[in-house]
C-alpha cells in the first residue's frame, strides 16, 4: 500500500487536502500537521494521529510520496518539499485558490517547486499551466466545495416570507496576507477594518431588514472586529463554528476574495465582493459574484441578488 506523507498548516490547503484524502482508502497516510490544519483534518477524519513539531526529514523518508497543502503561515510545506525533493521522493501540492501562486512557492529568495501540482478546478489549470511551465500541473477535482455543498443543501431552511436578511460577511486579515505575500502591508491601499466599516456603511441604505454577522478568518483572534460593530444592534461577530452552517444560514454572503465565497456560490447564494475602487481585481472565477464597489460610483453600484 501507498504511504502518503500528508502535510497541512494554513486553513484554506488544509480543507482542500483532507476532503481529498477522506475519500481515499487505497493508501496508508499519516499525518504532518500544524495550525489551523489540525482542528480541520480529526473535525473531518475523526480520531487521527497527528505528527507536529520538528523531524521532517525522518517523516519524508518513511513515505512512498508527500502531499502538501500551500499557504503563508507557516514554512512546514516548503520544508516538506525541499526534504522529499533532497531525497527523491515524489511530492505534490495542491492548490487551494486562485492567487499568489509563485510566492506560494518562494522560500529563502528562490522558487522551490514540487514534482507535481494539483489544481482543483479548469480556470486554476490554466492559471497554473502558465505560471509553472516546467512542472506538471494536473486537475484533480476539488472534492471540498462538493462535499461542502452537500453539507449546506440539507442543511438549508426555506424562507419565510418577510423575515429579516441573514447576512454573512467572512473576513479575511488582508494586511497580514499582503504583508506575506509582497512584504508591505499597506499593498493593498487598505485594510480589513476599511473593508468592513465601509461594507457597513453600505448596509444603512438597505430597505429591508436585516441581521449581519461577520465570521472571523481562522487566521483571526475571536472579537478583532467587536470596536467597530459594538454599537450596531443588527450587526454581530459569530461563534466559531463550521463553515457549512453558516453559510446554511445565510441569504447573502460578503467578502474581499475568500474560498468561503466560491463555497457559498456553489451553494447557490447570493454572493459579493466588496473590494473598493483601486483594489486588486476579484480573483475567484465565479461571474456570479457581484462586485458593490464599481470604480464609477463607488459605494452605490450595488446590485443585489432577491431571496
Amino acid at each position: 500500500m501507498n504511504r502518503v506523507l500528508v502535510v497541512a498548516h494554513d486553513a484554506g490547503g488544509a480543507e482542500v487536502v483532507s476532503s481529498w484524502v477522506k475519500n481515499r482508502g487505497d493508501s496508508e497516510f499519516t499525518f504532518f500537521l500544524t495550525g489551523p490544519a489540525v482542528s480541520i483534518f480529526h473535525r473531518k477524519l475523526g480520531d487521527i494521529e497527528v505528527c507536529g513539531g520538528s523531524g521532517t526529514d525522518l517523516l519524508v523518508s518513511a513515505a512512498d510520496s508527500v502531499l502538501t497543502g500551500t499557504g503563508y503561515g507557516s514554512d512546514l510545506p516548503k520544508l516538506a518539499i525541499s526534504s522529499a525533493l533532497s531525497q527523491g521522493i515524489h511530492v505534490v501540492s495542491y492548490l487551494d485558490h486562485w492567487t499568489n501562486y509563485r510566492s506560494r512557492f518562494e522560500w529563502n529568495g528562490k522558487l522551490l517547486l514540487p514534482n507535481e501540482i494539483w489544481v482543483g478546478d479548469p480556470h486554476a489549470h490554466q492559471l497554473a499551466s502558465k505560471t509553472f511551465r516546467d512542472t506538471k500541473v494536473r486537475l484533480v477535482p476539488n472534492e471540498y466545495l462538493r462535499d461542502m455543498r452537500r453539507d449546506i443543501m440539507a442543511m438549508r431552511q426555506e424562507p419565510r416570507e418577510g423575515r429579516e436578511i441573514h447576512i454573512l460577511f467572512v473576513a479575511e486579515p488582508m494586511c497580514a496576507a499582503a504583508a506575506a505575500h509582497f512584504g508591505n502591508p499597506n499593498h493593498w491601499g487598505t485594510t480589513e477594518f476599511y473593508v468592513l466599516e465601509k461594507y457597513l456603511s453600505y448596509t444603512q441604505g438597505l430597505t429591508q431588514p436585516y441581521h449581519l454577522t461577520i465570521r472571523p478568518h481562522p487566521a483571526e483572534p475571536d472579537g478583532k472586529y467587536g470596536a467597530l460593530i459594538s454599537d450596531r444592534v443588527s450587526v454581530s461577530e459569530r461563534p466559531r463554528r463550521p463553515l457549512a452552517e453558516d453559510i446554511a444560514w445565510a441569504d447573502w454572503v460578503v467578502g474581499w476574495d475568500s474560498m468561503a465565497m466560491a463555497v457559498a456560490v456553489e451553494a447557490g447564494r447570493s454572493v459579493f465582493s466588496c473590494i473598493p475602487k483601486g483594489g486588486p481585481p476579484l480573483a475567484l472565477p465565479y461571474p456570479e459574484i457581484v462586485q458593490i464597489f464599481d470604480e464609477s460610483d463607488v459605494g452605490h453600484s450595488v446590485r443585489c441578488g432577491s431571496l
